[in-house]
């Protein structure tokens, strides 16, 4: 990857495995707790990776593509800037000048933000509201990172190798990325009805999604349907479905 050199990288992989279970627990968790369904006791191990391939296509483009895009615009220039930043910010003492620091080089984001908080005023929907906080959630794990480069100086008297600080930075966006992603879902299942066309049949008869009781999602061994009048989700056993219908 770009800006990991080969040695750390190498060092890194045998920890791939439980990163990616990880981020598998980590997605389901997050989706069906907003139904009310602690995912954790309908899973085996060998579906956990496998719930979030598509984020980890859709991370694995936007993280090659902002670093590709980085590489190629960044000069001498913007690397010595860079650098002159680190340096003023690690000799500061005081944490509130650290963070006037900060705040001048996170200033383009500042501007993002206030155009963001306008925006609110006039038009309040979920994209505004959730890439507002994704976006200062960002911005407050770089801040922590900054710290944690400034104790790390202090405390092992050498400065983090740009391989391990790449590789944090790296964490962050696709922690921040996969959130983002399945909140997202979240909000298309909830409020624009994704399943809302969706049926499947039992020994019972048919069960349909409407507007209020709907599918939201399937593992394995069982399948679920949520109830948002009564914020209860029913689980099926997918031995009991005979078929499921996904409409348009």
């Amino acid at each position: 990857m770009i800006g990991i050199d080969t040695k750390t990288l190498k060092s890194l992989i045998p920890y791939g495995g439980f990163f990616l279970i990880f981020l598998g627990v980590l997605k389901l968790t997050v989706y069906y707790n907003a139904f009310n369904v602690s995912i954790n006791h309908f899973l085996e191990l060998s579906e956990v990776v496998t719930s979030f391939l598509n984020d980890l296509l859709f991370i694995t483009y936007v993280i090659l593509g902002t670093s590709l895009f980085d590489f190629l615009l960044t000069n001498d220039y913007d690397v010595e800037r860079r650098n002159e930043f680190f340096n003023s910010y690690i000799g500061e003492r005081k944490l509130l000048r650290r963070m006037k620091f900060a705040a001048f080089r996170f200033a383009p984001i500042i501007s993002v933000n206030i155009v963001f908080i306008l925006l609110l005023f006039f038009n309040n929907t979920y994209f505004i509201r959730t890439t507002l906080v994704f976006i200062n959630l960002q911005t407050l794990l770089q801040f922590l990172l900054l710290e944690y480069r400034k104790k790390h100086l202090e405390f092992y008297k050498q400065p983090l190798s740009p391989s391990l600080y790449n590789s944090i930075l790296y964490l962050i966006m696709v922690l921040i990325l996969l959130l983002n992603n399945t909140y997202n879902e979240i909000h298309e299942v909830k409020e624009s009805k994704k399943f809302i066309r969706t049926s499947f049949t039992t020994e019972k008869g048919v069960i349909k999604s409407d507007s209020t009781h709907y599918y939201i999602g399937q593992t394995k061994n069982f399948l679920f349907f949520y109830n948002e009048e009564k914020k209860m989700t029913t689980v099926f056993p997918i031995s009991e479905i005979k078929q499921i219908d996904f409409g348009q």
